[in-house]
């Protein structure tokens, strides 16, 4: 049996009541708490996945051919940009998005892209970070973080309430070509000035991701999100929040 789940006692007593897990992102609300929920699922041996579906992403598996054939040529910027006219959006009418503790963008869109980072390049490194909120248990209003992924430097560009269009995106700069991942299934060239589409990804995450949990359940090796990699971005997270 699969069980979505997102909380430490949760998926303590599933567990040990032997049932494997996947649970919605992000870990937990500490990286701490996720270690501990790492420490559960080594002791019960029971395979276990995080919902982080940009995994399952057809761009971003173009974006990871591209970079093995070096076709952006030398990375030299990464930039993760985010904007947001009104927080939470309207169709998110849930009060706990409005918190720090819970919410806010940082926690439910930036984990997703400290993931894609992790995803085609490694572990990041935040050298500074700065974030601003109009209330101090209240969800960010702005978020500025400089970090470096091996030697490409790399910023989080992030403002809500703003009289900007909506926009999530990655942006890697590159010598030779620049691409934009946005909209979660976009993917752009920057031609003469101007990012063109190169293709709208149309696959359908949370269906991979089941069919990836019962192939591990096989032993066939699925394609998963470990606890342990959720728990290294939650304590990316845990950075930019603080």
């Amino acid at each position: 049996m699969l069980v979505f789940l997102q909380n430490t006692i949760a998926v303590e007593y599933s567990l040990k009541a032997g049932l494997h897990v996947i649970c919605e992102k992000p870990i937990s609300v500490t990286a701490e708490t996720g270690q501990q929920m790492v420490d559960l699922a080594l002791a019960a041996n029971k395979v276990t996945a995080i919902n982080l579906p940009l995994l399952y992403s057809e761009s971003v598996d173009q974006i990871a051919i591209w970079l093995q054939q070096k076709y952006l040529g030398e990375i030299r910027k990464i930039i993760l940009k985010f904007r947001y006219p009104q927080w939470p959006r309207k169709w998110q009418d849930v009060e706990w998005l409005k918190t720090k503790e819970q919410g806010g963008p940082i926690r439910e869109i930036v984990t997703h892209f400290i993931y894609l980072v992790y995803y085609l390049f490694g572990e990041m490194e935040i050298q500074s970070s700065r974030n601003s909120r109009a209330q101090p248990d209240g969800y960010e209003h702005s978020l500025s973080s400089v970090f470096t992924v091996g030697a490409i430097p790399g910023l989080i560009d992030l403002e809500t309430d703003v009289n900007e269009p909506e926009e999530n995106s990655l942006i890697l700069v590159g010598k030779e070509k620049s691409t934009r991942f946005s909209s979660w299934h976009r993917l752009e060239v920057l031609n003469k000035g101007k990012y063109e589409i190169f293709m709208e990804d149309s696959s359908n995450s949370s269906l991979q991701l089941v069919a990836e949990f019962v192939k591990q359940l096989n032993r066939k090796n699925g394609n998963l999100t470990s606890f342990e990699v959720a728990t290294w971005v939650q304590g990316v997270i845990d950075i930019l929040v603080s």
